[in-house]
């Protein structure tokens, strides 16, 4: 198996440690403003967008200049807060998703690559044991035990395409 190196992620103990302490600092003043949410919860929500986000920009412009059609229950000051909190955390949101899914690919690559190695590692090792090389073996028998399997049984009622 040909392996293709497409990613090499070094980074310094230094740098995972100011990484670890930027997701502390994010932690310590994130968690105690944001919620959680059930699935059924987030189900019930209104579902906003961009042209949502608009309207709600142009609906406060509107109420700032004309509060004679603000009904009374209205509470323009938690409106505000809400909507500010939208704009921040959109903006924030954003930015760890793009970072998040850079995460993940370059998580996912790595993983990749380093399996295709140790696969031929393996097949290797599996071709010398066979050959009886010394040491060989041992490494085999180790490795065999940890070799994830693959499902390769055959249905029960294969459908046959003519």
């Amino acid at each position: 198996m040909l392996v293709q190196n497409q990613v090499s992620f070094k980074i310094t103990d230094e740098e995972v440690k100011k990484v670890h302490d930027a997701l502390s600092i994010l932690n310590q003043i994130l968690l105690p403003k944001t919620v959680q949410l059930k699935s059924e919860d987030r189900q019930q929500l209104l579902k906003v967008g961009d042209k949502t986000i608009t309207f709600m920009a142009k609906g406060f412009e509107h109420l700032d200049k004309n509060p004679q059609y603000a009904p009374g229950f209205l509470d323009r000051g938690e409106a505000a807060i809400d909507y500010n909190a939208v704009t921040i955390l959109r903006g924030i949101s954003s930015q760890l998703d793009s970072l998040s899914t850079l995460v993940n690919d370059t998580m996912s690559l790595s993983a990749s690559e380093a399996y295709a190695a140790m696969l031929t590692f393996y097949n290797t090792v599996k071709l010398a044991a066979k050959n009886r090389q010394p040491g060989a073996q041992l490494i085999y028998d180790d490795l065999r035990g940890n070799f994830p399997k693959i499902n390769t049984s055959k249905p029960e009622n294969p459908v046959v395409v003519k």
